[in-house]
């Protein structure tokens, strides 16, 4: 698997080339069940307003870089995405000082894995990116 790291503090056109590159494969699975199993622009826009209005405008500025289309905008809100399985398996060894192994069971194929590290809205956070714009337990 090949890693790779992006630092932007605002939305640019690093995560644009970002969105760029990863756009041909998350669009073939935000496909996978046909246009017409997926929300439409309205409802998915709706759905973020309502539930996390703080992000409107983030949102907003992301589907501007990724080129404004009815797909991108649709797929960046997350609402109502493909069914997908992500998971993690843990171990535990209670020894003399216990330790906790956790690994993610991502399909290496179906996985950003990238470090992202930002400062949008005014937050800084860096972590392992997932779905361009989210965070793996984040």
């Amino acid at each position: 698997m090949y890693w790779r790291a992006m630092s932007e503090d605002q939305p640019g056109p690093k995560w644009a080339g970002l969105f760029a590159a990863y756009w041909p494969d998350y669009h073939a699975w935000w496909l996978k069940e046909g246009e017409a199993a997926r929300p439409t622009y309205a409802q998915c826009r709706r759905a973020l307003v309502k539930h996390m209005p703080e992000m409107a405008p983030l949102y907003d500025e992301l589907c501007t870089l990724a080129g404004g289309s009815d797909h991108a905008a649709r797929f960046l809100s997350f609402y109502c995405p493909p069914p997908y399985l992500s998971a993690c398996s843990q171990a535990i060894w209670a020894g003399k000082e216990p330790v906790m192994v956790r690994n993610y069971d991502y399909n290496p194929n179906a996985f950003d894995a990238m470090v992202l590290r930002t400062n949008w809205q005014g937050h800084q956070v860096m972590g392992t990116s997932d779905g361009l714009w989210g965070l793996v337990d984040g």
